[in-house]
């Protein structure tokens, strides 16, 4: 069966890269149109502030990547 592929934000600052959550569950969307008016809405704020993207912060808007949505079960 083939694994369904989504939309996903990643974030990345100077010290680290991953994807966003949000109350335990990734934020995923169907297309990366959704995926960019939810970065806008809810971190937009850093495009306007200069001493978030500069140092020590760093801070960049989440990007939307492509993403395989793989369920495994783990052994106990």
């Amino acid at each position: 069966m083939k694994s369904p592929i989504r939309w996903a934000l990643k974030w990345q600052d100077s010290e680290r890269a991953f994807i966003l959550w949000h109350d335990a569950k990734p934020l995923l969307f169907h297309t990366r149109r959704e995926a960019r008016q939810y970065a806008d809405k809810t971190y937009g704020y850093i495009r306007e502030r200069a001493d978030l993207r500069s140092p020590p912060h760093n801070w960049r808007m989440p990007r939307p990547v492509r993403v395989e949505v793989v369920f495994r079960e783990v052994a106990p």
